[in-house]
């Protein structure tokens, strides 16, 4: 309400009814000629600034709301702010996020103030009722007879007292190992502890070793039939004569991949007797062999290449290089031949002859067939070197791919 001059100051107090009148004064504070009073009713409520407004549009608002009523830093942006008491801001900022102003009881408005979206929720309110107990008895057997269905053929079962669970046989399952190759289970900080100790024990095999060895009624028996007359003491890493029992056993050898030399030891472990030593398992004829393949074939336990001989034999009379070099891999790959090297050897001239004919000197035209077939056999997950192949020149693996994309 504007007033005439030395009238109440308290001219810009907000007005507290439900109409405004206003008095109209004449120019330079002169009394008017005739009062003039204007009644504006409130029919809305007044406005609240809760936000900051736009600078453009607002400009003089934006000035006073950044002076006057911008609160802080304070908390951890400024702990030494004055509004701080005991690490907290006494005046409860920031405030709590709302969608709309709200009036409240105590007659403090609580103000709209929009999500920043720092923090997202995304299970929802907390759901968890925990209750602390000073004693917890936990009956087990209440709680499973509470929460067990027991449906009407299992119930007819145990009325009847009918066996829930048997076992007619026993299953060992042999290890397989190179040796000092075999598993050793440590503990993070005594590695060389468990080293030491897994040198000084003894596994199935070499237990088998020495019985063989000592009991001479043992070297009858290969290791996987070992078992069914002698039972393993795992506490003092030792075999037993069996008192009773062996009709009750299933004897099982630990699978491994058929290649390398552990595929090889476990095929002889299959067939030998009396063996006394790793070296003893190596040896056909008084003679020691240098690895464990050469001994299968001494003792005709692998077949020979003769058939992937005659294969390729009958290929090279029909098929073109290419076709010849898809074939040599995949009997690489799935028909493991006794000796990939050999087969190699015999037939690289015909694997090669596509490159032979552009005038490709012959090392360089060696190692594009080799490549290629590398990239096949590659899709298996294998490499030259698994087949004791010679393996491509890293150096010059560049130009050999240009070779091999101007030859298809």
């Amino acid at each position: 309400m504007s007033l005439l001059e030395g009238g109440d100051r308290r001219r810009y107090n907000l007005p507290s009814h439900d109409e405004v009148a206003v008095v109209l004064v004449g120019e330079d504070g002169a009394p008017p000629t005739s009062r003039q009073v204007v009644i504006y009713p409130r029919r809305h409520p007044l406005k609240i600034v809760s936000k900051i407004p736009d600078p453009i549009v607002d400009c003089e608002l934006y000035d006073i709301i950044k002076t006057c009523m911008i609160h802080g830093p304070c908390g951890i942006l400024n702990p030494n702010s004055p509004c701080m008491k005991d690490g907290v801001c006494s005046k409860k900022y920031p405030k709590d996020f709302n969608a709309n102003t709200v009036a409240v009881h105590n007659g403090y408005p609580r103000y709209k103030r929009r999500d920043n979206g720092l923090v997202i929720n995304i299970k929802g309110h907390d759901c968890a009722n925990v209750l602390i107990n000073e004693k917890v008895n936990h009956d087990e057997i209440n709680t499973i007879l509470d929460c067990c269905y027991v449906s009407a053929s299992e119930a007819l079962w145990r009325i009847f007292e009918y066996p829930i669970s048997h076992m007619s046989h026993s299953i060992i399952r042999l290890k397989v190992h190179l040796p000092e190759n075999q598993i050793v289970y440590v503990r993070e900080g005594e590695e060389k502890v468990a080293l030491d100790c897994a040198a000084q024990r003894d596994t199935h095999i070499t237990t088998w070793f020495k019985l063989d060895s000592e009991n001479g009624g043992a070297n009858r028996y290969s290791y996987v039939d070992f078992p069914y007359h002698f039972g393993f003491d795992d506490k003092h890493c030792k075999w037993k004569v069996r008192q009773r029992g062996g009709n009750k056993v299933i004897v099982r050898m630990y699978k491994v991949s058929p290649t390398g030399e552990l595929f090889f030891l476990r095929l002889l472990l299959l067939q030998a007797k009396n063996a006394t030593s790793w070296e003893d398992l190596r040896t056909v004829n008084g003679i020691v062999l240098e690895t464990f393949r050469e001994a299968c074939v001494f003792n005709g336990l692998l077949q020979d290449d003769t058939e992937w001989q005659n294969t390729l034999s009958e290929a090279v009379l029909t098929r073109m290089p290419k076709h010849i070099r898809q074939l040599f891999s995949i009997i690489l790959i799935f028909c493991e031949p006794d000796d990939p090297l050999h087969l190699w050897n015999s037939y690289k001239a015909f694997m090669m002859e596509d490159f032979i004919h552009r005038q490709v000197p012959f090392i360089l035209a060696e190692q594009a067939t080799l490549l290629q077939i590398e990239k096949i056999i590659n899709q298996s997950g294998k490499t030259l070197s698994d087949y004791n192949l010679p393996v491509v020149d890293e150096f010059i693996d560049f130009n050999l791919e240009n070779l091999n994309d101007n030859v298809q």
